[in-house]
């Protein structure tokens, strides 16, 4: 039985339903989000929070005509499924299946594609100026976290609201983490009264008293509540108009005919930009995920029961956790270390960290920017800062990281987590960065093959005194049973060696090396096998040997030709050298999809490896030895 769900095939058909029925209709999109993301992992928590803010949107407005953005747009399941989309929604996430994210190529009911925060407001903004000039009456409504809104281009769009007057309204999904500082005439005095001395007293004897009476201790609660309710009504208004708009708010983000309600009224609003403050609950109707909205923000496969995640494979110890454990150590080593991240403490292993060394912990928020020049600013002052980020993340900060960073030759140590490709697609692949950081000066780049070696870089950056970034995929990071040499700056590991073939790999991709290496061995073809080690500073002088007598196999988790292959290709070009063959994904826009789903479309499979090996060996037989 598809229920209600499945009688909708867009947003029209939702303004047929009855109040009784959008309730109902809440429900099965709750059951269907935790059925498919229990299997296929994704979003839950975030998407579980906004299910009545969606209903209510799509029963007011009219989308398409009427634009919806949501902000990064990992809480766009429910909008998916009220857009066509819901027949298709068990694909969410597979390749050849629905994103996890918007995009415009699925539907035209999702105008922006999405995956990083904060962009929302602007490009909303652009809209709605565009539907202005062109004189189209649609509204354009852009939902955006409270953590977004302290990312620098959400500040830099609400900075700039002013110059909007027509059919722009912001949603403000507020499921209580910090919107903003206190701001403005009012919340200024108002903090002033709060923490005065005299107030304070009184407060402190009122308390007194009603600990003494029955039920006092109830009093207290409901006071503190209402000092705090008046306090978040006061600054965000006040800031909210500030900043141009009208605000209207708070509003239960789970009351669906309150939203309703609410939305009717402010449809009507032309003459100025709306803010409308609606107040959620991360996992809500999901026991587990309220409890633990941090853990099912994104989650594997789990039981949809109990909540409980899945048994990842055994003997599995990611490069995040490997990360984790070496840079406390470090830290208990050497006291100038700090480490800060934006917002994905948890994804990149530092909770350790946070708990052990809470002072020398800095959580910057949804603030890449920030958190690089930060960064540099910490090492100018003579400490040690240890950034750990996302790579799609990281390339919001690329000119942060050239001028603030490497320009001025801060000794800031970047650990670039999730570099490679993801499950997430192309808004998360970790594999674009390399082409703008191979040329940015004093900047050394280094790939751990394991989690020893991922430590040892680890130390080796900390001597040095210059910027230092360390790349690792998003992968198992346990230690490779094959010979290991000592960490030297700037040269590589000759794993094994071999007649015919050197195959260079950087990071993880010794796995696959290895493989391909004894793939070809069954064909009694010898192969040596290099773990690079060094991007940057390369070793340049073992690959110029090695080319002179054999054909060059390049093999990363990058853009084609961007790392590891362009740095080979600009060495050998004016070099004698035997050829080479490059492995990297060199499609034009990888999609989402599982990884080894990937590998294999793609070409990046050992067996495909070797027989393209094979293949080349075989067209230049007559010019090899």
């Amino acid at each position: 039985m598809e229920g209600l769900l499945g009688r909708i095939n867009g947003p029209q058909e939702i303004k047929q339903l009855s109040r009784e029925e959008l309730e109902r209709l809440c429900e099965e999109i709750r059951s269907e989000i935790i059925s498919v993301v229990s299997k296929n992992g994704g979003h839950l928590a975030p998407n579980l929070g906004v299910i009545e803010l969606t209903v209510a949107l799509h029963r007011v407005f009219n989308s398409p005509e009427d634009a919806i953005v949501w902000d990064v747009g990992h809480q766009s399941y429910p909008h998916k499924m009220l857009t066509g989309r819901y027949r298709r929604f068990h694909t969410i996430r597979q390749y050849g299946g629905l994103s996890g994210f918007q995009s415009p190529a699925e539907s035209e009911h999702d105008v922006f594609a999405t995956g990083h925060a904060g962009s929302a407001l602007s490009s909303a903004m652009g809209l709605a100026a565009a539907n202005e000039r062109n004189g189209r009456e649609g509204k354009v409504v852009a939902v955006v976290g409270d953590g977004a809104l302290g990312n620098g281009i959400s500040l830099e769009a609400l900075n700039n609201v002013r110059e909007f007057h027509r059919n722009f309204i912001l949603v403000i999904n507020d499921n209580k983490m910090s919107i903003s500082k206190s701001v403005g005439t009012i919340s200024t005095h108002l903090t002033r009264f709060i923490t005065g001395r005299r107030y304070n007293r009184l407060k402190t004897h009122v308390k007194y008293i009603l600990r003494k009476l029955p039920l006092g201790t109830h009093v207290i609660h409901f006071v503190r509540r209402i000092e705090e309710l008046t306090k978040n009504l006061l600054v965000s208004s006040v800031f909210f108009e500030e900043m141009g708009f009208k605000y209207v708010g708070p509003i239960d983000g789970h009351d669906l005919p309150s939203l309703i309600e609410h939305f009717e009224k402010i449809r009507e609003i032309t003459s100025r930009p709306i803010a409308v403050h609606v107040i959620t609950e991360k996992g809500h109707g999901c026991k587990y995920a309220i409890s633990s909205p941090e853990k099912f923000h994104g989650v594997p496969a789990f039981d949809p029961e109990t909540g409980e995640l899945l048994p990842a494979p055994k003997n599995t110890y990611s490069f995040s956790a490997a990360f984790g454990d070496a840079v406390v150590r470090l830290a208990e080593e050497h006291g100038d270390v700090v480490a800060l991240t934006a917002a994905m403490s948890g994804g990149t292993g530092l909770n350790r960290f946070a708990k052990q060394f809470p002072d020398r912990f800095y959580d910057v928020g949804i603030a890449e920017e920030h958190a690089v020049v930060f960064a540099g600013g910490l090492a100018a002052g003579g400490l040690r800062p240890v950034l750990a980020i996302y790579s799609t993340f990281l390339q919001r900060a690329l000119d942060c990281v050239f001028h603030d960073v490497c320009l001025q030759n801060r000794a800031v140590i970047f650990c670039v987590d999730r570099a490679g490709a993801v499950e997430d697609g192309p808004t998360h692949h970790g594999i674009y960065d390399l082409p703008f950081l191979q040329g940015m000066h004093n900047l050394a780049i280094l790939c751990p093959r394991d989690a020893t070696e991922l430590g040892e870089m680890l130390s080796a950056a900390y001597e040095n005194s210059g910027p230092v970034m360390i790349r690792y995929p998003r992968s198992n990071a346990s230690d490779l049973a094959v010979p290991r040499s000592p960490l030297v700056w700037g040269r590589a590991e000759v794993v094994s060696c071999g007649g015919r073939v050197s195959i260079w790999s950087n990071g993880r991709e010794l796995v696959t090396a290895l493989a391909v290496a004894a793939l070809l061995r069954t064909k009694n073809v010898a192969a040596s096998v290099v773990n690079v080690r060094f991007l940057k500073p390369f070793d340049s002088e073992l690959l110029v040997r090695e080319a002179e007598e054999k054909l060059i196999v390049t093999i990363e988790d990058s853009l084609h030709a961007g790392g590891l292959g362009r740095i080979v290709n600009d060495l050998l070009i004016h070099r004698p050298n035997r050829g080479v063959l490059h492995f990297s994904w060199n499609a034009d826009l990888l999609p989402h999809g599982s990884v080894p789903l990937l590998r294999e479309h793609f070409g990046l499979h050992p067996e495909e490896i070797s027989t393209r090996i094979l293949a080349a060996l075989e067209s230049r037989k007559g010019s090899m030895p």
